[in-house]
């Protein structure tokens, strides 16, 4: 699988500190023995732009050098390995328990896995034109968070994208949902989890809190756990419930005519 290094980094300012966001490509090797095996290309990194219009630009370089990675990869071991999608991973238990969507090494550094995805974060959300992108807007709706809108790129609480930006997630409910505690009784409920008991549900919530889930790569598992509900939803399934419905006024109509 596909994976990245990265450091979170506090950066002091005149005013008030901004988060830095560096990453580095790496591979995670499964062993016929089933133990696995990290590699990676030190020492360049790649650094989150602050910058919005830079950011496809940066997930463009990123993934070019994770596929440099798995060509070398390759190239050495004579094998045409295929990144596993991060969704598979979460369902083989024996798999996920030594190696988990995203690990801690030390203070603010940590491994995530990204599976057949090469950064954490999407170029887009996968549902288009969501309100709560935006405070203002969210809050027309009565959907916005508490804490007030995001308008620096801030460490206190850490969110590197700002509201109106597409990345940046200002809903209530979902900030909620995301900061609640992984516990014994709803483990089951929540399905495979990096965290331990007492931490967030939130699989990045460790250097990311208000990043819109329709942006992240874990995205597909999240949004398998009974306990996550998002308000948003895909075009394809929101089509499908609509066509659901459809045949369910049907039903109820020939039900009625019968009668």
């Amino acid at each position: 699988m596909h994976g990245l290094r990265l450091r979170y980094i506090e950066q002091p300012g005149i005013y008030q500190p901004s988060p830095v966001i560096k990453v580095a490509p790496v591979m995670f090797l499964r062993s016929r023995y089933r133990t696995w095996i990290r590699v990676e290309t030190p020492p360049k990194d790649y650094e989150l732009p602050h910058d919005g219009t830079k950011l496809s630009a940066h997930l463009t370089e990123v993934q070019k050098a994770a596929t440099k990675l798995l060509c070398q990869v390759n190239a050495v071991l004579g094998t045409q390995f295929s990144p596993s999608p991060l969704s598979m991973h979460y369902e083989d238990e024996e798999a996920f328990d030594p190696i988990r969507g995203m690990v801690e090494c030390e203070k603010d550094e940590f491994f995530v896995v990204t599976g057949d995805k090469t950064h954490y974060l999407s170029p887009e959300p996968s549902v288009p034109h969501c309100p709560h992108h935006d405070w203002g807007k969210s809050s027309t709706v009565g959907g916005a968070s508490n804490s007030g809108p995001v308008l620096n790129r801030s460490i206190k609480p850490r969110s590197f994208f700002i509201s109106t930006e597409m990345h940046h997630c200002a809903h209530r409910d979902v900030a909620s949902a995301k900061a609640s505690q992984i516990t014994t009784e709803n483990r089951v409920r929540c399905g495979s989890r990096s965290g331990e008991d007492s931490q967030a549900f939130c699989e990045i919530w460790r250097f990311e809190t208000h990043l819109c889930c329709r942006t992240c790569v874990f995205e597909e598992v999240c949004t398998k756990a009974d306990v996550f509900h998002l308000p948003c939803q895909p075009p394809n399934l929101t089509k499908k419930q609509d066509r659901r419905k459809a045949n369910e006024d049907r039903g109820s109509e020939a039900e009625w005519t019968s009668q």
